[in-house]
C-alpha cells in the first residue's frame, strides 16, 4: 500500500473528526 493520498484522506479525516466536523473525502 504506497499510497500518500490515501494517508492524506485518511489524516484529513481524523482532523475533521477532531474538529468535530462531516468528514468529506
Amino acid at each position: 500500500m504506497n499510497k500518500p493520498m490515501m494517508i492524506q484522506c485518511f489524516f484529513f479525516s481524523v482532523l475533521h473528526a477532531v474538529l468535530a466536523t462531516q468528514s468529506m473525502c
